[in-house]
């Protein structure tokens, strides 16, 4: 204990009448208590000369049971010398008051900047997936057959010409034919599992949970500790939002504000050089994902999906070139 709540703590108690003292020390009778009133404590030679004087020797009865009466009433069971203490250093913990740092709330104020930045970017980021999800599922399920046979044509045309000419171009064109024919076979099975389809009140629910999931277990905002459980989350809010898993996502926010539920006190804050670290990190973080919606905003297959109107139109034609090309590959075969 530091030598304020010391000093705070001896002037406390000997403030208090004499015949509570008295009750401290085992007299249990108020005829034994009667003796001059001790004034307060203002140094330590006062206290030093109130230790030296004689003191009276305790009654044999328990201390927690020795009673005090004055005009006729029972007094309050007195206070033991722990209670005391620890009521002390409550009081003393209390008036600690902690400086801010300025850097450290500049830093703080910045990081919170930045956090709000990329919630919105991973939010922006969420919106442009899904679109091009919808979009990617709606076309495999509207010429997957029509696009499949284009590729398994393409694919027996490149062999026979490898074949036949034996250059090893002709040979690389024939692999990444049979390339492209496995990935759409892949593709395919994906469409045929597509996820629920979710009304405009289930779809916004979605987005909701899902931007307050990434945002908590983002890996730029958790120290060098977390990272890896907090990227396991993140990508596990991913999948969940692709495939329309509200349950999922709830689960997830759950268990993480179960963990915040179980910490008994405030983490302290970083120092300054940690949270520049983080600032950077969180600012690289941001800087990645603008760099992410522009490429994805430049893709043709982006730039149809927003059209959402007319997507039917869209896939009537490629169904009709991817018809046309099917009649052109099938008479490129017959001729070699």
């Amino acid at each position: 204990m530091n030598r304020h709540a010391h000093d705070s703590l001896i002037a406390r108690w000997l403030r208090q009448p004499l015949r509570r003292l008295a009750a401290l020390l085992g007299i249990s009778t108020a005829e034994q208590a009667t003796a001059v009133p001790v004034p307060p404590v203002h140094s330590a030679a006062s206290v030093d000369s109130i230790a030296a004087s004689p003191v009276v020797e305790p009654s044999p009865e328990p201390l927690e049971t020795a009673l005090v009466t004055t005009n006729g009433a029972e007094a309050t069971e007195a206070a033991t010398p722990a209670e005391a203490e620890a009521e002390a250093e409550a009081e003393a913990e209390a008036q600690i008051v902690v400086v801010p740092d300025p850097e450290v709330e500049a830093l703080l104020e910045k990081i919170s900047g930045v956090e709000t930045m990329l919630a919105e970017l991973v939010a922006r980021q969420a919106d442009m997936q899904q679109l091009m999800q919808d979009f990617q599922l709606r076309q495999y399920q509207a010429l997957g057959d029509c696009l499949a046979e284009v590729l398994r044509l393409r694919h027996e045309h490149a062999q026979r010409v490898a074949a036949r000419s034996g250059l090893a171009e002709d040979a690389a064109r024939a692999r990444r034919a049979a390339e492209d024919l496995a990935g759409l076979t892949d593709a395919l099975e994906v469409a045929q599992h597509a996820p629920p389809e979710l009304d405009d009140e289930s779809r916004d629910e979605l987005k909701r949970l899902y931007r307050a999931v990434a945002m908590r277990c983002h890996p730029d905002r958790v120290g060098e500790a977390d990272k890896a459980l907090a990227h396991e989350r993140f990508q596990q809010a991913q999948v969940a939002y692709r495939n329309h898993d509200l349950a999922g996502l709830n689960a997830l926010l759950g268990e993480m504000n179960r963990e915040s539920g179980a910490v008994t006190r405030p983490a302290e804050f970083p120092a300054a050089t940690e949270l520049s670290r983080r600032l950077m990190a969180m600012r690289n973080a941001a800087a990645d994902l603008i760099l992410a919606i522009q490429t994805l905003q430049l893709e043709p297959d982006y730039r149809r999906a927003l059209a959402r109107d007319d997507w039917d139109d869209y896939f009537d034609n490629a169904r009709a070139s991817f018809e046309h090309e099917c009649e052109e590959l099938r008479e490129a075969i017959a001729e070699l």
